[in-house]
């Protein structure tokens, strides 16, 4: 049985709680010293390691919401707590030959296990379901539906285009961009494809699903957002390169980067917030967004801190690549070294900084403060301040609702 195994105090405690007949296993050995953290103020709050098989390897991690997922290269989706680092489930995808793109998550789904029959269609009421949690997750020609807390697989969809782009859900619907530049809206009850719309290109951003609308970008270089209930194009609005990076939506507004080398944003009704942030190559690296500043890296170019509220340049780091997060209005910005650089959110002063050697994997992250990290051979780590304190066998036991959310 494929599993994953915690630290040595954390293994402890599940054997004392769950009654795990097995022993404990040893701590995973981290990459970058303890005390080397310790000199920045940092510390692992707790690590893990999942269980491969010969040959295996993890090669993707996300963080969505109280889940971490780690993708293997035989196409296992494993998900970790994020809060306590211990394992949840594993589900096989797809086979490995097939590319799997990121997971999406929505909230209070409720579908039956199989497709509604003609009865269920007519009268939805007449079919009794259980709402449930969901994370979605789709190859090229079919998608996965998983209850995120059990690891229940509710629902296999195949798709009857090639699909080049993640997905988004509103909990009803499951978006997904095609090679051939269609957007599709999937009716999970009844798991058939309910409405889809064209644009002039390939679509490669992955939609995003918010509010009663969906927002979808193509290489035809304009952003299209159309009614979710009416099905109509809202507004739209046209760049002067492709668009394929993935871009950002929340209630301040879209923030889109195009291959013109502009970053875009737009109020929710399609109004300019501010005239395009320009840089000088392509824009190919979704922007990270944090609640007063965002960051874009422009590849070849330049690392940018831009004031989010005007548009304005905060600073710029020609090695940054990427935010692991933000604690305190300091920035944990990887460079291309992986130095971890420990940089003034407003000034762009670098006030310390540590290497991270020996992790393959991280996860961008500018809205919770933790790092998550994680090497190729299936070790997993949470790092947080260490004013955190430590995971106590009280937050072990804690239960999952009291922990919906990550730190």
């Amino acid at each position: 049985m494929r599993n994953v195994v915690t630290g040595a105090m954390v293994a402890a405690v599940l054997v004392m709680t769950v009654g795990c007949a097995e022993k404990a296993a040893p701590t995973v050995e981290p990459p970058v010293d303890k005390a080397v953290l310790a000199k920045v103020g940092l510390q692992y709050y707790w690590d893990a390691r999942v269980e491969l098989d010969p040959g295996e390897s993890v090669k993707k991690l996300w963080r969505l919401d109280e889940n971490l997922y780690c993708l293997t290269t035989r196409h296992r989706l494993v998900a970790l707590d994020a809060r306590r680092g211990i394992y949840k489930w594993s589900v096989t995808v797809c086979e490995p030959y097939k590319p799997v793109f990121p997971p999406t998550h929505a909230d209070n789904v409720a579908i039956p296990d199989r497709p509604a029959g003609i009865k269920g269609m007519m009268d939805p009421s007449s079919v009794e379901v259980e709402p449930f949690d969901a994370v979605m997750v789709n190859t090229v020609d079919s998608m996965v539906v998983i209850d995120r807390s059990t690891g229940d697989v509710k629902r296999r969809i195949p798709f009857t285009f090639n699909a080049n782009t993640g997905g988004a859900s509103d909990g009803e619907l499951f978006f997904v961009g095609s090679t051939r530049g269609w957007y599709y809206a999937i009716r999970l009850f009844e798991a058939v494809e309910l409405w889809w719309k064209g644009t002039d290109s390939m679509i490669t951003a992955p939609p995003v699903a918010y509010q009663d609308r969906v927002y979808v970008a193509s290489e035809d270089g304009r952003f299209y957002v159309a009614s979710i209930p009416d099905k109509k194009v809202a507004w739209k609005r046209t760049t002067d390169g492709p668009i394929v990076a993935a871009f950002h939506v929340d209630q301040r507004g879209c923030f889109v980067g195009s291959e013109d080398g502009r970053l875009y944003a737009f109020d929710l009704g399609g109004g300019r917030l501010w005239h395009p942030f320009i840089c000088q190559v392509p824009l190919r690296i979704p922007p990270q967004v944090a609640q007063n500043t965002i960051f874009q890296y422009a590849a070849g170019e330049n690392f940018y801190a831009i004031n989010l509220s005007n548009g304005k340049q905060r600073w710029t780091r020609p090695t940054g690549r990427q935010v692991l997060t933000l604690i305190d209005g300091q920035v944990y910005l990887l460079d291309a070294d992986n130095v971890l650089l420990i940089v003034d959110e407003v000034l762009g002063t670098i006030t310390d900084s540590l290497p991270m050697t020996g992790f393959d994997l991280f996860v961008p992250n500018t809205t919770t403060p933790a790092i998550y990290t994680g090497t190729r051979d299936g070790r997993v780590f949470c790092i947080m301040p260490t004013e955190a304190g430590y995971l106590t066998p009280e937050k072990l036991r804690e239960s999952p609702t009291n922990i919906s959310r990550a730190p």
